[in-house]
């Protein structure tokens, strides 16, 4: 009797551990952030650490976020299943508590006949409940120019003639609420910032890209400044990050920096695809 009562009870139960992520893939990315702090002039640093599972193909699988490193609980995992074409249909995210992963969010994509983003709704997970709905609106030739979170709440988006992003404002009950404009040349794309929030001053961002791979991007205002330099292996697979912080009094200052450790066989295929979800 006993028996047939576990047996039963597992029975019940499969279809619920069966949806809990297996944290699996053919190639694995462990990003290591090491944040730096001064005490006592020693400097230490305080490690998180994300982890990619990526298929054969490159796509994701899973993305999985330790506030500690090593640490055998994630704060969150964000599961992802796709359609026969590759396009993601589905992310669900997985939230700690209470030392148990749980359910919280679902993202759904919806695509039109074109094989474009139409709609990325969020819902909450299990309820089925719409949390935010996400729809995007495009132009005779492709562009995505709008994406509407909210009726009076939504982005506007402007392309140069060859398809560059040229501009992004975010609309609030009619009114801007911050702008980014970008400019292009040679391997340089600058980024100009405002925000109407709290009365924030412009900053820019200024990219350099080699081979269409970032190798410095840096941020400037009238009261700070901050870079972010990348490495590459000999395969143009991302290896190495480095944020800086700027001062008068010091000049740049390392704040942190990530290490980046590659699991599987990544072709040259895949560097692409791998380095454009893990580069921030």
């Amino acid at each position: 009797m006993n028996r047939l009562y576990l047996v039963a009870v597992l029975f019940v139960l499969q279809p619920i551990y069966c949806q809990i992520p297996k944290k699996e893939g053919d190639i694995i990315v462990e990003v290591i952030t090491h944040a730096l702090t001064i005490a006592k002039e020693v400097t230490t640093a305080d490690k998180s650490s994300t982890v990619f599972y990526f298929g054969k193909t490159g796509l994701l699988q899973e993305r999985v976020h330790y506030l500690k490193t090593p640490d055998s609980q994630p704060d969150y995992v964000e599961a992802y299943t796709y359609n026969k074409k590759g396009r993601p249909v589905q992310m669900v995210k997985w939230m700690n508590s209470d030392s148990k992963l749980k359910p919280l969010y679902e993202t759904k994509y919806v695509y039109d006949g074109e094989e474009r983003l139409t709609d990325a709704s969020v819902f909450n997970a299990g309820k089925r409940s719409l949390f935010i709905k996400v729809a995007h609106k495009y132009d005779s030739v492709g562009n995505n120019i709008k994406t509407i979170r909210e009726p009076d709440d939504y982005l506007e988006k402007t392309y140069t003639k060859d398809r560059k992003l040229e501009g992004i404002r975010q609309i609030h009950a009619d009114t801007l609420k911050w702008e980014c404009n970008f400019t292009y040349k040679d391997d340089f794309r600058t980024g100009t910032f405002s925000s109407r929030y709290n009365n924030s001053a412009a900053f820019s961002t200024e990219e350099i890209t080699i081979n269409g791979k970032a190798t410095n991007r840096y941020t400037s205002s009238s009261s700070t400044d901050d870079k972010t330099k990348y490495y590459y292996d000999e395969t143009g697979l991302l290896e190495k990050t480095e944020y800086y912080t700027y001062s008068a009094s010091s000049g740049y200052v390392l704040q942190s920096y990530s290490t980046i450790k590659v699991t599987g066989n990544v072709n040259q295929e895949l560097v692409k695809k791998i380095n454009e979800v893990i580069v921030e």
